[in-house]
């Protein structure tokens, strides 16, 4: 009986808490929303450095696995074309590759670099441009992180 009793307490004490945290939520996505609204189509140009530093670590990693995943499938589908090519009695040689100049730029650049790291460069990029907050990732990653490494 006493066993139910705290269970019946536990329950009663935890109920305004979850009620508490699904408001919280409901708020948040809210916000979310109205922010939405006000932002550009384009999910690249959402993508500032302002943007990038007000968010999570996890969030930032997920933003960069997602271009990796991108990349990865564009390799997997090019690399797929080229065995197709290969079997189709074509020259591989005479059939360039697929892949976009920042697809290969950003193997090139980040072969073998965890996800963390390339977050970290990123964030130590706009802690030396603090005035360049307004400046779209995707630039950052582009011009200043994966080029620079292409002429090496």
């Amino acid at each position: 009986m006493k066993k139910l009793l705290l269970l019946a307490l536990a329950l009663l004490l935890a109920f305004p808490c979850g009620n508490a945290l699904a408001d919280a939520q409901d708020n948040r996505r809210q916000d979310m929303k109205q922010a939405m609204a006000s932002m550009p189509n384009n999910r690249i140009e959402q993508l500032t450095g302002e943007a990038w530093l007000n968010s999570e670590e996890d969030a930032k990693i997920a933003v960069l696995f997602g271009v990796e995943l991108a990349i990865d499938i564009e390799r997997a589908i090019d690399a797929s074309m080229q065995k197709d090519a290969q079997k189709a009695g074509k020259r591989t040689k005479a059939r360039a590759t697929t892949l976009s100049p920042f697809e290969k730029g950003w193997h090139a650049a980040f072969s073998g670099v965890a996800l963390s790291d390339i977050a970290k460069q990123i964030d130590s990029w706009y802690a030396e441009h603090p005035d360049q907050k307004n400046r779209l990732v995707m630039d950052v990653i582009w011009f200043d992180l994966v080029r620079p490494k292409l002429g090496k």
